[in-house]
């Protein structure tokens, strides 16, 4: 059984990540006033739900610096269409509007951590 990481409090992330939908993703995503980390998975995605833990951990770590959202490709396949989504899971960081950086595939929480960090530091 894998142990998740614990927030800086000390308490492990249980919160689900909340969800985008093609309805709310100007609103939630590019309107938003800070940063937003956006992934996109499918249920049918064993590495998508692999990276669900450290993305959780990572929503607890940047809490009020940068927000994490989940959009199901499946569903909304014309936003991943628009941003190019070609493989899965691809992570978005969103800020004002524009894309600050993707990565794709499974990423070690830690190594994500830090270029989370250099990015939203940087802008």
């Amino acid at each position: 059984m894998t142990t998740m990481p614990a927030s800086p409090k000390g308490v492990a992330s249980t919160t689900a990540l909340a969800s985008t939908t093609a309805d709310t993703f100007e609103q939630e995503v590019l309107s938003a006033p800070s940063p937003v980390l956006v992934d996109f998975w499918a249920s049918h995605c064993r590495t998508c739900r692999a990276m669900e833990p450290v993305l959780e951990a990572l929503a607890a770590e940047f809490d009020g610096r940068m927000r994490v959202l989940k959009l199901d490709v499946e569903a909304h396949p014309a936003v991943a269409d628009r941003f190019g989504v070609r493989s899965l899971p691809t992570l978005l960081l969103f800020q004002g509007g524009e894309v600050l950086g993707r990565t794709t595939g499974f990423v070690p929480r830690h190594t994500l951590g830090q270029h989370l960090d250099s990015v939203i530091t940087a802008n």
